[in-house]
């Protein structure tokens, strides 16, 4: 080698919550804000640094109304691309 060291970042995120909270957020399309209530989750990072484009987009860019799951699964059935929102 040429005497150069690498660093290599390998970057993590955990998210540990009880199914059923994260269950009903995705299935009712309730945002995330909903699983900081009442400490309904631990997440960790690392490294520890808060991606705001990220967690925004789960906090304030999702659609307040549910998935129209049927669609969806119909869509899926069929091999074709299908959008959530």
């Amino acid at each position: 080698m040429n005497g150069l060291s690498y660093a290599f970042l390998v970057s993590s995120l955990k998210i540990k919550n009880r199914i059923s909270v994260m269950r009903s957020a995705v299935l009712h399309g309730r945002l995330w804000d909903d699983l900081y209530i009442g400490f309904q989750n631990h997440i960790s990072r690392d490294p520890d640094i808060y991606h705001h484009k990220f967690w925004n987009h789960f906090q304030t860019e999702l659609p307040v109304s549910a998935p129209d799951w049927d669609a969806f699964l119909q869509q899926a059935e069929m091999g074709s691309s299908f959008e959530l929102m």
